[in-house]
Formats: structure tokens, sequence, C-alpha cells
């Protein structure tokens, strides 16, 4: 089990792993940009079951209110798919993009005199290793639907603006949040789904009040 563990050493993203886990058990601001609307609506494309995207969904609506998510919205705010071609080790991998960035309305208000600035997202790619999470879940012995629900989880924090916490070394007492920057330790410690508090307060800290529904253009400049 030791060997295959270490072939399999799994982390999603790319993050440094000597964090000070004594002060820093859950997660923080991993910097802007941030949802303005809400729900935030994920599509997921990836090979797996869509009770893994489901789970994960209704794992973050489950522990706070402040930001709801739901699945194949009309939005497709953020998107899921596979690729096996992550660098070794990486189970998942999202990217950001702000409406300065990417957006049609940039530096524009909104109906609700919202600027879509470089501070607001528009959307965001979540890619999981499909692979890599099969053969994890084969070394466990569990479903490999479970594993990516826990991994779409993960990154759909990331996808929030909730940063890493943790390293591999980490006791389970330690992993207290599913944005633990291992896959290993949250499958060994039975970490599948968003945790309160650390989850919930990290959330809330990132979005101390509701988010609001979506308002369209309003074609007026905020620059």
């Amino acid at each position: 089990m030791l060997k295959c563990r270490l072939i399999l050493f799994l982390i999603l993203l790319l993050s440094p792993l000597t964090v000070n886990t004594l002060s820093a058990q859950c997660p923080g601001d991993d910097g802007f940009p941030y949802w303005i609307w809400s729900p935030v609506d994920v599509a997921d494309y990836t090979s797996f079951s869509f009770a893994a995207s489901y789970n994960a969904v209704s794992g973050w609506n489950s522990i706070q209110g402040n930001i709801a998510h739901t699945v194949f919205g009309p939005f497709d705010d953020i998107t899921m798919f596979d690729d096996n071609s992550l660098p070794g080790g990486v189970a998942g991998r999202t990217t950001r993009f702000s409406q300065a960035g990417k957006g049609t309305c940039r530096y524009m208000l909104d109906t609700c005199g919202h600027c879509m600035s470089a501070q607001v997202t528009y959307d965001a790619y979540v890619r999981l290793n499909a692979n890599l999470i099969r053969q994890a879940a084969a070394i466990y012995g569990l479903d490999s639907n479970l594993i990516a629900s826990t991994v779409m989880a993960h990154e759909i924090g990331h996808a929030m603006g909730l940063s890493h916490i943790g390293s591999d070394l980490d006791s389970c007492d330690s992993v207290l949040s599913v944005m633990h920057v291992s896959v290993n330790r949250l499958i060994e410690c039975s970490v599948f789904n968003p945790q309160i508090p650390c989850d919930s307060n990290g959330v809330y800290a990132l979005y101390p009040f509701r988010v609001g529904d979506y308002c369209p253009c309003a074609g007026v400049s905020c620059l």
C-alpha cells in the first residue's frame, strides 16, 4: 500500500506543501475574482457519473447559504471536463476568468450597479485527471465517483476563491477541510465533502452576504 501511495501521490492544483498546519487548518482567501451572482451553474462534461457533481454541489449548498450552486443551469458558470494531461500527481485544476479578461460587459455596470471589473468572476474551468482519480479509487478500494466528487468539491471551492491548506504529512485530526491540498489525506481521513466549520467559515469570509441573482449588462461604463 505504501509503495502504491508513493507512486500515486495526488495533489489538487499546484501548491507548496510546507504549510504550517497548526496555524492554517482552514482555507482562506485565494484572491479575486469573486462571484457577484448566484446560483453559480456547474456544467459537468466529465466521464464520471452525474451524481458526482451533484453531490459536490450539494455538499457546498448544505453547509452555507450565501452562495448557491446548481448543476446544468442556464449559464455554465463552472465547466468541468476530463484532462488526463495534467502534470504528474495533479488530480484537478481550476482556472478562473474575470469579467475584465473575458466578459463582453468588461468595465461596464450591470443593471444592479456592479462594475464588471477584474475583481468579478466571469466563469471558471475545472479540469479533472480522470485516469488518476480512477487509479486512486482502485488503490483505496472506493467508488471512483466518490473520489471524483471529492475532487470536484475541492475545485468548486477554488472557483469560489478558497485557498489550499495542509500538507501530505497531516494527521487526520488536522484534516478539517475539503480544501486540504492532498487527495491522499482526504481519502484516508474520510473527508469527502465540505466541512463545518472550516469550509463554511471560509465561504462566509469571502461572501459575508447572500450573493444575489444575475443582472444583465447595463452598457454604462464604470472605468
